[in-house]
């Protein structure tokens, strides 16, 4: 129980986000459990990133900002092990009780934690 309380103390409140009782629970999963968990390994996520990809390219393309979501949102869809990487990095911040509702809504949460990283990753590059 102890690493649930740390995990769970970890987050940050994100107060932009509104909480409504006519949300899904999968809406209500992603405000707050997601989003709080992609800030908090914001920097991770993005250094894995640049590890895993720059070997591969060199060099970074100098791209706009339309362009570079296309980009990012290239590499995640080909790239599993990169994929996987971001998957797991979220993964890891979840408590018991959240990886049970990732694991039975797993296509809806991949795709929306994949959403919410390539657009980190693409404001951020």
């Amino acid at each position: 129980m102890h690493r649930q309380t740390t995990l769970l103390q970890l987050r940050l409140h994100i107060h932009t986000i509104a909480e409504s009782s006519e949300s899904s629970a999968l809406e209500m999963f992603q405000n707050k459990t997601l989003r709080p968990i992609l800030k908090l390994q914001n920097q991770v996520l993005v250094e894995s990133f640049k590890g895993l990809n720059l070997l591969k390219m060199g060099a970074y393309p100098r791209l706009d900002g339309s362009q570079k979501r296309i980009w990012v949102r290239n590499i995640l869809s080909k790239e599993a092990i990169t994929r996987n990487v971001m998957i797991g990095i979220v993964l890891g911040m979840m408590t018991q009780e959240e990886l049970r509702f990732f694991f039975d809504h797993e296509k809806e949460c991949r795709q929306r934690i994949m959403d919410m990283v390539a657009e980190r990753l693409a404001v951020q590059l």
